[in-house]
């Protein structure tokens, strides 16, 4: 009886633990996919479903007179992936 006690609490641990591990990979798989889901649904404004602002600051990339393009500014405010950009020219 208590060998029967020990291999099911040993049991219970194990799967405990696994689903503990398992749980953290659902919530990131399932914000990576809301997130890139998400942004599929962006107007051209940056409104989500043409209703919710998620974009924030609109983003802006600097060109140069070469053509060569900046790094992409006021991104780091965006909810979602995808939001529109502009390029200005130096």
């Amino acid at each position: 009886m208590k060998r029967r006690h020990l291999i099911k609490i040993a049991t219970f641990l194990a799967l405990g633990s696994v689903v503990t591990q398992a749980g953290a990979c659902w919530i990131i798989g399932a914000n990576t996919l809301v997130a890139g889901a998400a942004g599929a649904l962006l107007d051209a404004n940056g409104r989500f479903l043409g209703v919710i602002n998620v974009c924030g600051i609109p983003d802006v990339v600097v060109v140069d007179t070469n053509g060569v393009a900046g790094d992409v500014q006021n991104a780091e405010d965006d909810l979602f992936t995808g939001c529109p950009i502009t390029f200005v020219q130096e």
